[in-house]
């Protein structure tokens, strides 16, 4: 996430300007996952991003997205991901506790979705969203799709709010998750999952290459990674919080 968020303004009816929307995406199957992939990070992410938001706008309101992880982690998101959240809220004191809404995504289900137009089976419209039947009783949950698929069938995203508010407007989430799917800013094209995670899974997948691959050996030494950004990016200078494009 670049200079907190303050690269990109949500173009949404169902936000405004003092809402800020986080995404985590991870490569792990289930089955591997590990509880504190995004707990040990999460406090200090949050905290850099309502510090950057604050220099601007009073924040009142939180969205998370977290991809990739199923329906048996959903106890440990619930109950020590907001927590963390709720211990960064409060140090920044009582005047400034936005409200916080936490959604799980992951296209690792077995739906498959289709239309059916004069007689013809095709993929379903993007933006289309199905909130009923085939969603979880117990959790509001959705299935959306986000692209066009040219190739093949279109596979939903499915989404379950954990966490939010006692008046949970699910409407809003699911605009806010449709219009986030137009709003990468980076491509023109349509992304599947809303941009925070798509930038998510795109960095993480960077950053893994380089730490994996040959851009740095690391036969001979240690590379210093904190007094590398230190030195050389703009976060801490006066650039950091100016937008620029390349």
């Amino acid at each position: 996430m670049k200079l907190g968020g303050l690269n990109y303004r949500i173009d949404s009816t169902s936000v405004d300007e003092k809402t800020i929307v986080l995404g985590f995406a991870t490569s792990q199957k289930p089955s591997g996952y590990d509880d504190t992939v995004y707990g040990k990070h999460l406090s200090g992410i949050l905290e850099t991003a309502l510090k950057a938001k604050r220099k601007r706008d009073n924040l009142t309101k939180v969205f998370i997205y977290f991809h990739g992880i199923n329906e048996a982690l959903f106890p440990i998101v619930r109950n020590s991901y907001v927590e963390i959240c709720e211990k960064v809220f409060t140090k920044r004191g009582p005047s400034h506790y936005p409200k916080l809404t936490i959604i799980a995504s992951t296209k690792l289900h077995n739906e498959r979705l289709y239309m059916d137009e004069k007689g013809k089976i095709r993929n379903l419209e993007t933006g289309t969203v199905v909130s009923s039947v085939i969603v979880s009783p117990v959790y509001n949950e959705f299935c959306h799709t986000g692209n066009r698929q040219f190739c093949g069938t279109t596979k939903p995203t499915k989404y379950t709010i954990i966490y939010g508010p006692e008046l949970v407007n699910v409407e809003d989430i699911q605009t806010l998750t449709n219009d986030l799917c137009y709003d990468s800013q980076i491509i023109r094209n349509l992304v599947s999952v809303p941009a925070p995670i798509h930038i998510a899974m795109e960095r993480g997948s960077v950053i893994m290459f380089v730490n994996n691959g040959l851009y740095l050996k690391r036969e001979t030494r240690k590379v210093d990674y904190k007094r590398t950004n230190k030195k050389y990016t703009y976060l801490n200078k006066n650039l950091g919080n100016t937008r620029f494009n390349a």
